[in-house]
Formats: C-alpha cells, structure tokens, sequence
C-alpha cells in the first residue's frame, strides 16, 4: 500500500512540475509576442510621426525641412538595428513633423530646397483669364502653382473682391501679377495682406491713393487706344475691331489678334473714375515692366508709375500685350519677383 501511495505521489509532482513548465513557456511566449508588437507599433508610428508627411509635390517632410536624398531610408535602417539589439524603448533623434505651411523654407545646411509661391495672374480690360496662356504654361512647368483670376469688368470693388477671394483660398506665400487695368485690381487686393511676397505690373496702372485711373491718362495726354473706345448702350467699353490690333496688340500674329478681338470682354465705363484708399505697392516690393511701344498707357506714364511707387524696372520692345507677345521675358521677370 505505501509503494502505490509514493508511485501516486510521484505522478503528481511530475505532473504539476511539467505544467509548471508549460505555464513558463506560454509567459515567455506571451512577453515576447507583446513585446514584438509593442515594437512594431512603436515603428509604425515613429514612421508615422517623422517620415509620411507629403508636401504637394511628392517631397517628404523630415520636421522643419523638406527629407534630404536618402534621408528616409537612412533613419528607418537605423531604427531596424535599434530595435535588432533591443532598444526598441529609444528611437533615432529626428524632428518630429509639423504641418509645414505652404510657404518659402529652406532645408537646412547642403540641400536647399525652395518651396515656390502661388502665382496669381489679373487680366485687364478687353481680356481675361485665358489670355495669360501663354505664361501659365511654362510657370507651371518651372514648378509653380498658377491661377488666373476671371474678374467681371464691372467695378473696381467688384474686381478687387473677386481677386480677394482667390488670394485668401491659397496657402503660403503669393506673387499677384497684373496686367493693364488688372494693376490697379492688384494694387488693391494685396492690400493688409502677409501672405502677398510681390507685385508685379505688366505695362499696367499703379494708382495712389485717391487715384482714378483717368486723372493717370491725362497726365501725359490721351493715348492713340482712346479713340479706338467704343461704349455700348450699357456703358460698357468695347474697342473697335478694326483698330484692335493697331492699338493693343500690334506685335501679335494677325490670327491671334483676330480671336483676340473677338473675344474682347468689355470693361464698365465707370471704372476709371472709381478710386482705391489704401495702395499694396507701399508696403509690398514691386516690379514693374515697362512696355516701350504700348499704344494704350503711354511709357512716360508707365515709367511714372514704376519710379513712384520704388518698383524695380525692367523694359521691353513690346506693345501693351507684351505678356502675350514676349511670354518668356514676362515669365522670368515673374520668376525674378518668386525667388526674390
């Protein structure tokens, strides 16, 4: 009888012993399984948190710069042989992402990367947005994001708050670009806000304060396209067919001009009597080119202009329409005005 009693005795303690045992082994099993899905999660979001941040474009944002070439690969191969000899409660020193406004930043030390402004172009009278085809087009292609604003003619106010609204729906930094009338638009919206970097004028009207657009024409008497002004019973202005070429885009090719004319968006009379309170130009830098065979604002008038409100300057041959006839001058004075 005490035999049977040891050998129960012993098939009991070699029992419980072996589920000791298995009862270790499923821990360690557990601790371990955690503790490889506490380090993926830690990857996961250190990749998260550093490296998936996109900027429009592609280009990956590594904290307060734009990820150098290799950068990426370079800080995840470090955090794989981290977390290879354990020290998976530790990541490589990076600078955590923030969101990076669309605005011009340098990434630090060698690799200098310029994050380009939004381009904002303002037609003038006659004209509208598509008329800056020819400018779109290789901005774009230089990396530049380019809108063209299609204002309505029919009042100054009207002109500048819809201009207002497409400057204030963009984020970072803002070159406003404009051409003829579409200079006294910009010299307006701009106005009181941070974001504007730069004016450009194209053969186009900088008014001061209290300025009409008229009392500008009359300062060096009337110019050749005022009589080509016809108005229609709505007292909004047409140019003579006839004559529009002559006038305001003489160095166009004739087809061009043709649909040109044809599609001329006519302008409210009453806006060259209507006036701004507060010029851009004054706490904005501006550039200004200067047209020297424009037949609608004179160039004693556009130089006027350009030296008073302190804009650097440059001059073409070219009629008023040089944005259509010389788009590549036109597209590097605006590109001057971007990196400046």
């Amino acid at each position: 009888m005490a035999q049977f009693l040891e050998y129960l005795q012993n098939i009991f303690f070699r029992n419980v012993t072996l589920l000791l045992v298995v009862a270790v082994f499923l821990t360690t099993v557990c601790v371990i399984t955690l503790h490889d899905a506490n380090a993926l999660t830690q990857r996961n979001n250190f990749n998260d948190n550093h490296y998936t941040a996109l900027y429009p474009g592609g280009q990956r944002i590594c904290g307060d710069h734009i990820c150098g070439p290799g950068e990426y690969d370079q800080m995840q191969q470090a955090l794989s042989q981290s977390q290879m000899k354990g020290k998976t409660n530790t990541t490589p020193s990076a600078p955590q992402v923030q969101n990076v406004p669309q605005q011009t930043m340098q990434e630090n030390k060698s690799n200098s990367v310029l994050i380009k402004p939004t381009i904002i172009l303002v037609h003038g009278a006659w004209a509208d947005g598509t008329s800056w085809q020819h400018v779109i087009l290789p901005l774009e292609q230089d990396g530049y994001n380019v809108i063209a604003v299609n204002n309505p003619l029919t009042s100054l106010a009207d002109d500048i708050a819809m201009t207002k609204r497409v400057i204030d729906s963009q984020k970072g930094p803002i070159v406003l670009v404009g051409h003829s009338y579409g200079g006294a638009v910009i010299t307006g919206a701009a106005y009181n806000n941070t974001n504007v970097k730069a004016l450009v004028y194209v053969a186009a009207f900088a008014p001061d304060s209290n300025e009409t657009l008229g009392t500008l024409l009359d300062k060096f008497g009337p110019s050749p396209l005022l009589a080509a002004i016809v108005p229609d019973a709505s007292g909004f202005l047409y140019l003579d067919r006839s004559k529009f070429q002559e006038v305001f885009a003489k160095d166009v090719p004739d087809q061009e001009a043709l649909v040109m004319a044809a599609t001329q968006k006519p302008i409210n009379g009453p806006i060259f009597n209507q006036k701004i309170e507060n010029p851009a130009w004054k706490t904005i830098p501006s550039w200004y080119l200067v047209a020297k065979e424009d037949q609608a604002i004179k160039p004693e008038l556009q130089q006027f202009m350009a030296k008073r409100i302190n804009a650097k300057i440059s001059e073409i041959d070219a009629s008023h329409v040089a944005y259509i006839s010389h788009p590549k001058e036109v597209v590097k004075l605006i590109e001057e005005a971007a990196g400046s």
